[in-house]
């Protein structure tokens, strides 16, 4: 949107002031939205042109004003402009050291080849549900097992920020049987992975519980050009490597990726992010990948959790952190916050 409004109001601004000084815009730059190809704008428009358009200004001092406060329009968006989209994809139950390498998942390899791999990503807790918890709350709420089907939370969750900010979002559920069910079990569906609707902010909320949807939406959004600004998506027991193989689990992330890059969701500044709930009682390392158009590829050392996925949406977004994503030990993680430095 910002990049959009530049390039209807920003690009006349400059045209106006070209004017001023009687020099045709033409000879002097060409507008084109941050991102785009040939070179940036401060140096287009400083240019040998430039410093004619300068001489023969009138009233120079003020025409420098002006053309410092466009170039701060220009240059100074917060990350939520630039940003695309993210898609945040749980799977289940699997340290690194069983993911990274095996033949029994040759892409989820690929993609930490193409991507930033995080060598030191931790889950936060055993069981399931308060690490699910954690990921978009910044607190696992004292919850110490899966079992608490019926529990209702209180405080801010990431659902409602996105939301109250006016960012597109979904929680994409694979066996969900209808937006906003509040089933416990069914088939190879489980509400323990489904964090959302445990907060009774998201559910008392309609146009925030009916963004919990079931996963064959997905693709429905995906050819609609509709896939929101921040997705989360869980594949169900069977396709999560919690009951089925690793081999399952690995082709269902394969054709969830090319059906994403093949789509007009996969914008220069996309990241898909692959994590797993957590690991093993002896190791709670976790395999974490962060890959998208502009994700150079590389090891990434630094330690990070759950929290810190919550900390650098939360970042990218422009949103407040919440629970322990605010914590000075909760490091951020540069692929996903930062887009200048992917």
């Amino acid at each position: 949107m910002i990049s959009y409004l530049q390039s209807i109001a920003i690009g006349p601004l400059l045209q106006g002031l070209t004017k001023l000084v009687g020099s045709p815009a033409s000879s002097v730059w060409r507008w084109s939205p941050r991102g785009s190809t040939g070179a940036s704008l401060p140096a287009r428009l400083w240019s040998a042109r430039g410093e004619e358009l300068r001489r023969r200004s009138r009233n120079g001092s003020s025409l420098a004003v002006l053309l410092v406060l466009v170039l701060s329009a220009c240059t100074t968006q917060n990350s939520a402009g630039q940003a695309a989209h993210v898609v945040v994809v749980v799977e289940e139950n699997h340290t690194l050291n069983q993911i990274l390498g095996s033949p029994r998942a040759p892409f989820l390899n690929q993609l930490a080849s193409r991507g930033v791999l995080l060598t030191a990503y931790h889950a936060i807790t055993h069981h399931s549900l308060p690490n699910y918890l954690a990921m978009v709350s910044g607190r696992t709420h004292g919850i110490t097992t899966s079992d608490c089907t019926g529990c209702t939370l209180t405080g801010p969750n990431l659902a409602s920020q996105l939301e109250h900010a006016g960012i597109s979002w979904k929680a994409y559920m694979q066996g969900l049987p209808a937006p906003c069910s509040d089933v416990a079990h069914l088939g190879a569906y489980v509400k323990r992975h489904d964090p959302f609707v445990y907060f009774g902010a998201v559910r008392r909320s309609p146009g925030q519980c009916h963004k919990v949807v079931p996963f064959s939406q997905f693709a429905t959004d995906l050819a609609a050009g509709r896939l929101p600004r921040f997705a989360f998506v869980v594949p169900d027991l069977e396709h999560d490597m919690h009951d089925g193989p690793v081999s399952v689990a690995d082709g269902w992330l394969r054709d969830l990726y090319s059906r994403l890059v093949a789509s007009s969701g996969w914008r220069p500044d996309t990241r898909l992010v692959v994590t797993f709930d957590e690991g093993t009682a002896d190791d709670n390392r976790v395999f974490t990948v962060v890959t998208g158009p502009r994700v150079r590829p590389r090891l990434d050392d630094t330690v990070y959790s759950h929290y810190s996925l919550l900390r650098s949406v939360e970042t990218l977004f422009g949103l407040p952190h919440l629970g322990h994503a605010a914590d000075t030990s909760t490091a951020t993680i540069p692929a996903l916050a930062d887009t200048n430095n992917l």
